[in-house]
């Protein structure tokens, strides 16, 4: 669920000259410290129907100390492309990039052992659903020492030691005797926390979180954010958020890529992007929260109008230009890239939005 008030409150800050003040609330870290590279990054998933193209062209980097959110409706490529970083994508899935790296390493390059070893050591994942990522067979003890020695190989007094200060670090009440505990036995918002401890068990550079709050009422998302966000301030680690989520974006992201049909439309950072959305999707999605207020009680909310192209099926030209207003000929008929409009705030789009304009009623 968007919370609208954290966004307006942002978009606020924005217009009140917050952008003078940005580097006081935000660590900034150089780009050079930039730990994972993505150039062209496609896959394909087999289908019934024909080869799914489910993400297509994907250019990304996340840097230390920073949070890069993945934005976009379901269906989008969001996950496929944090699993692809990961190398967990489904049997049968084609990936391929023309650079996948990782702190110098190759990723596409590497062996399904060596890839093992760069999960949870270096690279660790938040999961979206705790209660199926974890085994409900163990404890949460176990399978957090599990981690630690597979990758760190120590013995089991020191992975309970190092078990209990994650938890500690994620704020969980009584962390010794929840290491005794069962998944079952933990509440949503404490199993998340646990997945938190087991993703920072190694210490690693970068962690991936897919939707880590979507079943978590909005007081225990806050709180989840708050300790995954002082948890990289306190290590300086990076952060990949996948979400959909435009509430939770503006509150913890320093830099947001806004995805669509497998297609980043696009790019920058969150103080530009929420404030002058250029590209008619994510002008489009602002446009459509809920916004306390400004809608007449009893009126149906504003929507994008039509469906997404089927990803079998790839338009020749734009893949948003039959749900656009703004399209015209040359959006049906040409091939869109990822150009720069100002800094390192980048769109896919021909004839880009001038001004936050609004949708009509669906």
């Amino acid at each position: 669920m968007t919370n609208p008030y954290k966004l307006i409150a942002h978009l606020n800050w924005i217009s009140q000259g917050g952008l003078s003040n940005f580097g006081k609330r935000h660590r900034f870290y150089l780009w050079s410290d930039v730990l994972l590279t993505i150039q062209d990054l496609h896959v394909d998933l087999p289908t019934k129907a024909g080869l799914l193209h489910a993400v297509r062209g994907v250019d990304l980097e996340a840097a230390a100390g920073r949070t890069l959110a993945i934005v976009g409706e379901s269906g989008s490529g969001k996950s496929i492309t944090a699993l692809s970083v990961m190398g967990l994508l489904p049997r049968g899935a084609q990936r391929r990039a023309r650079r996948l790296i990782f702190e110098g390493t190759d990723l596409s390059g590497l062996s399904d052992r060596q890839m093992q070893d760069v999960r949870g050591r270096r690279i660790g994942m938040i999961f979206q659903d705790p209660t199926s990522s974890f085994n409900p067979s163990y404890t949460i003890g176990n399978q957090l020492e599990e981690v630690y020695m597979r990758h760190v190989g120590k013995g089991r007094r020191s992975a309970r030691d190092r078990a209990v200060e994650m938890l500690e670090q994620v704020h969980m009440p009584a962390p010794g005797e929840r290491l005794r505990q069962y998944p079952f036995e933990l509440s949503g918002g404490l199993r998340q926390r646990a997945m938190i401890a087991m993703a920072l068990m190694c210490d690693p550079s970068l962690i991936i979180a897919d939707e880590p709050t979507t079943a978590l009422d909005v007081t225990i998302q806050a709180q989840v954010l708050h300790v995954l966000r002082e948890l990289q301030q306190r290590r300086g680690i990076g952060v990949i958020l996948i979400t959909h989520d435009l509430g939770v974006v503006s509150a913890v992201a320093d830099d947001v890529a806004v995805m669509y049909c497998g297609e980043i439309v696009e790019r920058g950072e969150v103080a530009s992007v929420l404030a002058r959305p250029r590209h008619p999707y994510t002008n489009g999605l602002l446009a459509c929260l809920p916004l306390i207020g400004e809608r007449v009680a009893g009126s149906s909310l504003p929507t994008i109008p039509g469906y997404a192209p089927r990803l079998t099926a790839i338009p020749r030209g734009c893949v948003f230009a039959a749900r656009c207003d703004r399209q015209d000929r040359a959006c049906h008929e040409t091939a869109v890239t990822l150009a720069s409009v100002e800094g390192r705030h980048a769109v896919r789009c021909l004839r880009p939005v001038q001004s936050v304009e609004k949708y009509a009623h669906a």
